[in-house]
């Protein structure tokens, strides 16, 4: 089994360089390099491993999408992969997830779109209830855009939760392109058993 860390969203689009250097300062070798396939939405991934350790590994990945880009950890234990995830951390320069929940709500509650789609990539794997507040507020806004974005964003980190949110934007939006794309997440909630 192997685990994995949460994103960690770099502050530079699309950072790889940044990246690449920490990997070469520390002895991590590349074994694989895919690129981008935006018709596909396929982001560009590379990924680097040490061989000394031989599990652990640094995934990058570009979204030529929402322009985002983020690194996260693998490993075969929990432990080290956290370890390896807080070193990246430390020497990446990222977005923690306090920051971009706090920019994303913004002032007086205005939900920045574009910190949206960050703050769900930078979600941990198990359900946060900060992240899953900013997406309720997100899919109750008054822009119809914002609302679409964030019906868009439940698929990034799809966790449960977010499909009772999904069926009643799907049931009520003001919106019928919103309640038809609400509903075809709902069926892909469905589908994948969530």
């Amino acid at each position: 089994m192997r685990f994995h860390s949460p994103r960690l969203i770099l502050k530079s689009y699309p950072g790889l360089t940044e990246v690449l250097r920490y990997a070469q300062d520390h002895g991590w070798s590349v074994v694989a390099d895919s690129p981008a396939d935006p018709a596909a939405f396929e982001h560009r991934r590379v990924v680097w491993r040490r061989h000394r350790d031989g599990t652990l590994e640094i995934h990058y990945g570009a979204d030529v999408v929402t322009e985002n880009a983020y690194v996260f950890a693998s490993g075969g234990g929990p432990g080290l992969t956290r370890s390896l995830a807080g070193m990246l951390a430390d020497n990446l320069d990222v977005w923690t997830l306090d920051d971009l929940v706090e920019i994303a709500a913004g002032p007086g509650g205005d939900i920045r779109p574009d910190m949206l789609v960050r703050v769900v990539m930078a979600a941990p794997h198990e359900f946060d209830g900060r992240v899953f507040a900013l997406v309720h507020s997100a899919l109750t806004a008054p822009e119809e855009k914002l609302r679409e974005l964030a019906v868009w964003s439940t698929s990034i980190n799809p966790w449960p939760q977010f499909r009772a949110l999904l069926t009643e934007v799907a049931k009520r939006d003001r919106s019928a392109v919103i309640r038809h794309r609400a509903t075809r997440m709902v069926a892909a909630f469905d589908a994948a058993g969530d």
